[in-house]
């Protein structure tokens, strides 16, 4: 029992650490918070669970076909939405707005 309940320990705690690196990166990058980090994680968690449970997929697989899909979704969030209205404004209320969008 204990050895399962540091594994998934660690594995929470891994998965924080991503979540915590992902919003360092991105601040260190734009110098503006990403509000829509919290949804961008959920749908791939989400993606993730229903491609094993109903799908069927093995974990690895589930997990590495969501990540991948969530990669594609915020770039094509960013080149869609983020870019046209950073070229129109200079100030970083513009991208702030874009990113809450």
């Amino acid at each position: 029992m204990i050895p399962g309940i540091l594994v998934t320990g660690m594995g929470n705690g891994a998965f924080y650490g991503l979540i915590a690196l992902s919003y360092f990166l991105f601040i260190r990058a734009t110098k503006a918070v990403n509000f829509a980090l919290g949804a961008f994680i959920m749908f791939a968690a989400m993606l993730s669970a229903v491609a094993q449970t109903v799908w069927g997929f093995p974990i690895p697989v589930a997990v590495l076909c969501a990540a991948a899909v969530a990669v594609a979704w915020v770039w094509a969030c960013e080149a869609i939405v983020l870019r046209p209205i950073t070229a129109r404004t200079s100030d970083e209320f513009g991208a702030v707005m874009a990113i809450v969008a």
